[in-house]
């Protein structure tokens, strides 16, 4: 079973890359993004002793570890549970990149439906953009942008970055 935050939202589903229009992309019309592989990280536990030692990695967040497993050239990506960091592919230098205070609050559409999402960096659009071969970006549902609603209730699966698969959890 995936990890939870208190609000319920499993992490990997606060997370979604939109192309320029800010338009959620998917596996259907990039099938390079069915290539990646996700998976928990925790620095204290996965970080060999040296790394460990030579980094604040035992104040470091768990993250999301997304490898791009058909270009061994490209790094991992580290997506940071915690909202206070943006994504970085460098964990061996400290500090963590930290969000701004003031979060770079973008509109994005998820189906017929728009709602706002937090713009994620550069580091994470770059990373993005290179496997996809055009500018996109990394976004992310986080508590300080206004939830997507259904009805007059929250939607706990705003935005995700699942397999084509499972891209009902998104609607």
């Amino acid at each position: 079973m995936p990890p939870t935050h208190a609000s319920g939202v499993t992490p990997d589903r606060e997370w979604l890359v939109v192309n320029e229009a800010k338009r959620f992309c998917t596996g259907r019309n990039f099938p390079q993004m069915l290539t990646l592989s996700c998976s928990p990280f925790e620095p204290n536990r996965d970080l060999d002793a040296a790394t460990l030692a030579a980094t604040t990695a035992s104040e470091l967040p768990p993250f999301i570890r997304i490898v791009a497993t058909l270009d061994d050239t490209v790094p991992p990506l580290y997506l940071p549970l915690d909202e206070r960091y943006l994504p970085t592919t460098e964990l061996s230098t400290a500090p963590l990149p930290e969000a701004p205070l003031e979060a770079h609050v973008v509109e994005v559409v998820v189906w017929r439906s728009t709602c706002e999402a937090e713009d994620m960096g550069d580091v994470a659009a770059q990373w993005f953009s290179h496997l996809l071969h055009q500018p996109v970006r990394l976004v992310r549902a986080t508590a300080r942008v206004r939830p997507r609603l259904v009805g007059d209730e929250p939607k706990k699966h705003v935005l995700c970055v699942a397999p084509e698969s499972d891209i009902t959890a998104c609607t």
